[in-house]
C-alpha cells in the first residue's frame, strides 16, 4: 500500500504519454505554444475529424451564445436610450412587450445558426491550410490539422465567451475589445506554430 503511483515516478515531461484529456489538450494547445506540443496533440490516438467538429460547434456555439446576450444587452439599453428622444403620442404605440421576445427567441435560434456556420468556416479555413501547406512540401492530413486547431479554438472561444459579455457593460468594452485584439493575434501565432 505504501507503493508511489506510476504516473508521480515519471518526469513531467513524458506525463502524456498516451491520450491526453480533452481540458488537458485544451491547456496545453494555449499555454504551451512549441512544435513538440502540437505533435503530441495530433498524435493523440483519440484524435479524429469527429471529434475535432465537435470541439468546433461547442466553441463556436459557445461564442455566438455570449455574443447574442451581449447584443440583447447593448439593444436594449439602446432601445431604452431611443425611447427617450421619441414623441409620447408615437412612444406610446410602440409594443415593448415585442422587443424582449424577439431577442431571446434570436439568442435561442441565432446561436445553433452561427455555430454550424462556425463549424463550415472552420473545415474550409484548414482546409484551405492544409492546402497550402501541401503546396510547400507538408505531410501532415487534413484531420490532425483539424483537432490541432479545434484544441487551440477552444480555450480561445472560452475567453472570446467571457470577454463579449463583460463587453456590454458600458466603458468596459474598449478593454475588453483591446484584449480580444491581442488575443485573436495570439490564436493566429498558435495556428501558426501548429502548421
Amino acid at each position: 500500500m505504501s507503493e508511489t503511483p506510476e504516473f508521480l515516478d515519471q518526469d513531467p515531461g513524458s506525463m502524456h504519454a498516451g491520450e491526453m484529456s480533452m481540458i488537458e489538450t485544451w491547456i496545453a494547445a494555449f499555454t504551451k505554444p512549441n512544435e513538440g506540443t502540437f505533435k503530441e496533440i495530433a498524435a493523440q490516438p483519440g484524435a479524429s475529424l469527429g471529434k475535432a467538429f465537435l470541439w468546433a460547434f461547442l466553441a463556436t456555439f459557445m461564442t455566438a451564445f455570449a455574443s447574442s446576450i451581449a447584443q440583447l444587452f447593448n439593444a436594449g439599453r439602446q432601445f431604452g436610450s431611443l425611447m427617450e428622444y421619441l414623441p409620447p403620442e408615437f412612444a406610446n404605440e410602440i409594443p415593448l412587450d415585442v422587443a424582449p421576445s424577439l431577442g431571446i427567441s434570436s439568442v435561442i435560434c441565432g446561436a445553433p445558426i452561427g455555430a454550424v456556420l462556425g463549424v463550415i468556416f472552420f473545415a474550409i479555413g484548414v482546409a484551405l491550410i492544409q492546402w497550402i501547406a501541401t503546396l510547400f512540401g507538408g505531410t501532415g492530413t487534413f484531420e490532425k490539422l483539424a483537432y490541432t486547431f479545434s484544441a487551440i479554438l477552444v480555450p480561445y472561444s472560452v475567453i472570446a465567451a467571457v470577454l463579449s459579455i463583460l463587453g456590454a457593460i458600458p466603458f468596459v468594452g474598449i478593454l475588453t475589445g483591446l484584449i480580444s485584439f491581442g488575443l485573436a493575434i495570439y490564436m493566429i501565432v498558435l495556428q501558426v506554430l501548429a502548421v
